[in-house]
């Protein structure tokens, strides 16, 4: 099982309406492919960060599922417009000395393959949309 959990700072500008559009859209990364289960919440002890994820992943193959999915697109869509700062730790429940690089791997691939689509995500949008 890989424990995947993400860590947000939000721009100071954000309204409360757009907190609970940024809640809801990341309460859609249980719908996102190979994502086993989901938990997003504010941050309340622990750091800088405002709202943070865990998502559940089988293993791997999950993960690279997880990361190419569209629908995990559209959750970035609603998300990182208010986005200041993130980092992302990965947990595993098994011994894989490899396993670190190659998720660091995909997830590079993932940045670069998808460069135009997330660079162009600037403005807002509705959790629906």
């Amino acid at each position: 099982m890989i424990h995947h959990v993400i860590q947000l700072k939000l721009t100071e500008s954000i309204t409360d309406p757009d907190r609970t559009r940024l809640l809801a859209g990341l309460q859609r990364l249980a719908d996102v492919a190979g994502v086993e289960s989901a938990s997003v919440g504010w941050v309340v002890r622990g750091g800088d960060w405002d709202v943070a994820a865990l998502v559940a992943l089988a293993d791997e193959d999950a993960y690279r599922a997880y990361l190419f999915d569209p629908a995990h697109l559209e959750v970035d869509r609603i998300v990182r417009p208010w986005v200041t700062a993130a980092t992302v730790l990965d947990l595993s429940d098994e011994v894989d000395d490899g396993l670190g690089d190659r998720l660091v791997a995909l997830a590079e691939t993932r940045e670069r393959e998808l460069a135009p689509q997330l660079e162009a995500i600037t403005t807002p949008q509705e959790s629906g949309s």
